[in-house]
């Protein structure tokens, strides 16, 4: 192995702890993490928009429900009014 040259800093800190610093001419590899961030974030868009049309569509759903109660509550009344009178 390489011999390897130890050296002190002092940096003014009363409370020092020793560090292993790996000096090695090897490349990281972190080129890759970008890539599945964007696909990550594209795939949780495209759920997100797929989600929101869910939400939509129930939405919708509960409103045209609402306005049909409504209807036939006022047809009712209407009824009952022509009925008593």
């Amino acid at each position: 192995m390489e011999d390897l040259e130890e050296k002190k800093v002092d940096i003014g800190d009363s409370e020092e702890s020793a560090v292993d610093v790996d000096i090695s001419d090897k490349p990281k590899e972190k080129e890759e993490a970008p890539e599945v961030v964007q696909e990550e974030e594209a795939a949780s868009e495209e759920e997100l928009e797929e989600y929101s049309s869910g939400v939509k569509t129930r939405i919708d759903k509960l409103t045209k429900r609402f306005r049909e109660e409504e209807r036939q509550k006022q047809s009712a009344v209407q009824y009952a009014e022509n009925v008593k009178g």
